[in-house]
Parts: structure tokens; sequence; C-alpha cells
């Protein structure tokens, strides 16, 4: 019993340990931060919601104020019935001030049906103002079949520069 707790103590102050450095890793480490960054994931009534955004060079000005970020959206049907995916709702903010909030039919032009254990995939881009900004929002989603519609959330995921991180 001793050996048990003594051994959960030792892992508890690991844990402390690591996560003191954190903090330090995402400043001076913008690679890390970027990459803890890159995969975010949130299940909402049994669809899962995976993104991964990337801030986009080529197309961004920082002379001109225009940073471009674009992502991939993955969204599983995790349920035991199909969806379909009616619209989107979009926040968008930006560091210097300039919220927006973004809606309508679908996703890249599709309303796409989605059957048990499947997936939908597709890119998407937003500007920005500044280097930093981040999105979050939901789609409205219908059970396949039925008239019942639900919300799933996407996870606010951050829109950053690499050379803003530092």
């Amino acid at each position: 019993m001793q050996t048990a707790a003594r051994s959960g103590r030792l892992r508890f102050q690991r844990f402390l340990f690591v996560k003191s450095f954190l903090p330090y890793l995402f400043v001076r480490c913008p690679l890390i931060f970027a990459i803890v960054n890159s995969l975010l994931t949130k299940t909402t009534c049994g669809v899962r919601i995976t993104v991964h955004p990337r801030y986009e060079e080529n197309l961004s000005f920082a002379s001109e104020e225009s940073y471009v970020f674009s992502y991939h959206i993955t969204v599983e049907n995790q349920n035991d019935f199909p969806v379909k995916l009616l619209r989107r709702h979009w926040f968008i903010f930006d560091s210097v001030g300039v919220n927006r909030e973004v809606e309508g039919a679908g996703v890249v032009g599709e309303t796409p049906l989605i059957m048990p254990g499947e997936f939908f995939s597709y890119s998407s881009a937003c500007d920005l103002k500044s280097p930093r900004g981040s999105m979050h929002g939901f789609y409205t989603m219908q059970r396949f079949g039925s008239e019942e519609l639900f919300e799933v959330k996407v996870p606010q995921f951050n829109l950053e520069a690499p050379h803003s991180l530092s």
C-alpha cells in the first residue's frame, strides 16, 4: 500500500515538473506550440470534429495587413444513424479587434450526408488583418430520415503566423 501511494506521488511530482515547463516551451519553442495547436478534436452528439489549421505564408502579405490561414476539417459520424450537415456558423476573432460572424448553407458548397462510421473532410480558408486570431463555431446537422436537428460544436482553434509567436 505504501509503495502504491509513493508511486502515485512520484507520478504527480513528475507531472508538476513537466507542467511547469509548458509555458516556457510554448513561448520559446513555436514549433511545439504549433504541433499541439495543429490538431484539435471535439465530439458533440456523436459527431467528432477534427480541425487542422495552417498559416499560408505564400498567400499572406504583412505589409498589406493580410494574413491567410487555411484549415482542414474532418466530420466523423460516430452514431448508428446517418447525419446530414445542413449549415455552418463561424465566429472569427482577429487580435486587432475585428470580429466576424459567418453563416450559411453547408460547407464548401456541399451539404454532405455522412453514414454511420464514415467521415467527410474539407478544406477552407480565412483571412485576418493581424497575424493572430481564432475561430470556433458549430454545424447544424440533421438526423437523416427525421426532422430532428442538432448542433455540433467546432472546437476553438488558433490562427497564428509562426513569426507572431516569438
